[in-house]
């Protein structure tokens, strides 16, 4: 295991996140507060694990997963979103996405995702 990539547009959730997975015994590859950083970071080395907020332009969350795909697709991935755009959802696993946590983010619900994905 290489690690997990978090990128999320809140830096207090995104430490919120990182913290809960490092207890939990989870290497952080690298965390990202924009999808630009979140691309360097991805492309500057192998993640197996990606966790993506949607707090971002729908386009570039749905670019990235599916250049994720493209370039690395044994890579997985976690698309947070707001329940009301389950829209998003179908289309980001359409793109790539693995699986999907909706917001509020239960940390206890991150735990049991990422522990799920890496079966």
């Amino acid at each position: 295991m290489s690690g997990i990539l978090i990128i999320d547009a809140s830096k207090a959730q995104l430490k919120l996140e990182k913290e809960a997975l490092i207890n939990e015994g989870y290497e952080i590859y690298g965390e990202a507060c924009s999808i630009q950083e979140g691309k360097d970071l991805f492309f500057g080395g192998k993640p197996d694990l990606v966790i993506i907020d949607s707090d971002f332009p729908e386009n570039e969350v749905l670019e990235f997963i599916e250049s994720i795909k493209y370039n690395k697709d044994t890579t997985l991935i976690i698309i947070i979103v707001e329940e009301k755009k389950m829209s998003l959802v179908i289309r980001a696993v359409k793109h790539g996405a693995d699986e999907f946590i909706t917001k509020p983010v239960d940390i206890r619900e991150l735990i049991y995702k990422v522990k799920k994905i890496y079966r």
